[in-house]
């Protein structure tokens, strides 16, 4: 049974997301990026200290 709360495709747009920011050569989603995840998860992931970004990375990238 799969429990994950995103699907395959929004692990990956959070992931890439993640890794943009961290790296400082992403501020803002691409359109299909942000139509997957929505401005909700969008701003919260904006709102994250590096911290969280990186647990929220690593639990994400658990559920591939």
């Amino acid at each position: 049974m799969n429990t994950n709360p995103y699907s395959y495709d929004e692990i990956l747009a959070i992931a890439d997301f993640i890794t943009g920011l961290e790296r400082h050569t992403r501020l803002t989603l691409d359109a299909q990026a942000a139509n997957l995840l929505g401005i909700n998860l969008h701003n919260k992931i904006l709102s994250m200290n590096h911290v969280q970004r990186i647990e929220l990375l690593k639990d994400v990238v658990g559920m591939l």
